[in-house]
């Protein structure tokens, strides 16, 4: 497709800002790069630019729109309040995200995934079912590869599977997926959104160009999924841990059970305790991608196949080691409070927790109710909180009359010995911080290495 602007400015040299200017280069597209930051990573990816002769801007505070400039690519991370982009709605300036840049060079079928939790484990399963039934597909977005590589690499018969977030959503204007997925909707990023209003309203986004011969793929099981279906300008495909008539895709006498078979024919995908995936959470993700798999044509044997044989990704429910007859699990990417309830509903045997991190704005009050709960029937033999929310997340415990185990930690290697010192024979240390890790972690993953580098050590494995 051919873009015609003059001079496009690239707002974040983040992984998707980067393959953005580097698709505008090869364009022929004039284009200025800005960051606020300046380390290493930032660097060599500003070198390879400045080989390319794209201007780079580091260390930039104060970023300005060149006057020139006729298109900002944000990056996820910049707010959508922010002064810059102010600055171009002032001046009619349009803004994209990397998804929306992305679009415009997509050859093939395009499923989009979004939702607060379970995309990226959505996403996988639904490539792994596409090229277990030999259709190709490359799992993008913020699962790994950007979209706008991943277009530029992707042949015409291939399928993406893109994860989306509702900062990339915030900022699309033709973006429309063939196929697009809403798993749930939770409290999160309110250092971002303004309210839970306003975060639904960009998910709601994911459907904004979609139209009759497309499909949306929701969870009936939550409440806010429905509500948001109802403007949905496509047909929606419902599925839910119910029987339920409205649903195409559900569970009926432990089995799970699809309307969406050749011409509407009913097809069975399989026990529900034949999945490889812990957790109702994951029987709801389960059902999203056979739902995709279906639409898309993939029979049932494939998605059967394919749903009993994938265990999980790393940092979510991860089981680690065993030491001293307790079981430690990395749950890492649980950045919010819901996912951590998720989690916790994932276990039968009593638990002890490690939480806290970096607080996105969001409350802790279901999540001591459900801690004590747990404790309340024995499921629960402590809590061990650490990182910067730690006294906030003990003064919302405490301040609630709960009384379950509940000691801070100063780091991980505390955190990790104050769990070993609470947890009984049989019990499961899980770390499932319901916060971001940016206070002390670069990413997510990096907190769940180091936590599965400290566990694996106590028996004197080797990461």
């Amino acid at each position: 497709m051919d873009l015609q602007f003059e001079h496009v400015l690239v707002v974040g040299l983040g992984v998707s800002g980067f393959e953005s200017a580097l698709k505008l280069r090869q364009l022929g597209i004039p284009a200025t790069v800005t960051d606020r930051g300046d380390g290493a990573a930032l660097r060599s990816r500003a070198s390879q630019l400045l080989e390319s002769g794209t201007v780079v801007k580091l260390n930039d505070t104060e970023p300005s729109i060149p006057a020139d400039c006729d298109l900002l690519v944000v990056s996820p991370g910049v707010p959508k309040h922010a002064p810059l982009l102010a600055s171009a709605r002032e001046r009619g300036i349009p803004i994209w995200s990397e998804i929306e840049l992305a679009w415009h060079f997509v050859k093939g079928p395009l499923v989009a995934v979004t939702g607060t939790n379970g995309k990226t484990t959505t996403v996988t399963l639904i490539a792994r079912i596409l090229n277990a039934a030999g259709r190709p597909a490359v799992a993008a977005g913020n699962i790994g590869t950007p979209l706008v590589k991943a277009a530029e690499e992707a042949a015409a018969e291939e399928v993406l599977v893109a994860e989306v977030s509702s900062f990339q959503l915030e900022h699309i204007v033709h973006f429309r997926p063939g196929i697009s997925v809403l798993l749930n909707i939770a409290d999160d990023h309110y250092d971002w959104h303004a309210d839970l209003a306003d975060y639904e309203r960009a998910k709601a986004r994911i459907y904004l160009n979609q139209g009759g011969g497309d499909g949306f793929v929701c969870n009936m099981d939550d409440r806010a999924c429905v509500a948001l279906a109802g403007n949905a300008p496509c047909p929606v495909a419902f599925y839910s841990k119910m029987d339920d008539a409205r649903a195409a895709t559900f569970v009926s006498a432990g089995r799970l059970v699809s309307h969406l078979g050749p011409g509407g024919s009913q097809v069975d995908l399989g026990s529900v305790d034949d999945l490889g995936l812990r957790g109702a959470h994951n029987l709801e993700n389960s059902m999203a991608a056979a739902s995709v798999a279906l639409l898309l044509d993939v029979g049932p044997a494939s998605i059967r196949k394919t749903l009993s044989e994938f265990e999980g990704l790393e940092h979510r429910i991860e089981a680690v080691t065993v030491y001293e007859e307790i079981s430690f699990f990395n749950d890492s990417k649980a950045t919010n409070p819901d996912a951590a309830l998720r989690a916790l509903e994932s276990f039968s045997q009593p638990v002890v927790v490690i939480m806290g991190g970096h607080n996105k704005g969001l409350d802790f009050c279901a999540l001591g109710e459900a801690l004590q709960t747990r404790a309340d029937t024995g499921g629960l033999h402590g809590c061990v909180l650490m990182g910067e929310a730690a006294s906030e997340m003990n003064k919302s415990f405490r301040g609630r009359g709960y009384g379950f185990p509940c000691v801070q930690a100063a780091d991980m290697e505390e955190a990790v010995a104050e769990a070993l010192r609470l947890a009984k024979p049989g019990d499961a240390v899980l770390l499932t911080p319901a916060c971001a890790s940016f206070d002390a972690y670069e990413s997510y993953a990096e907190r769940g290495r180091h936590f599965k580098m400290i566990v694996r050590a106590l028996g004197g494995e080797d990461e």
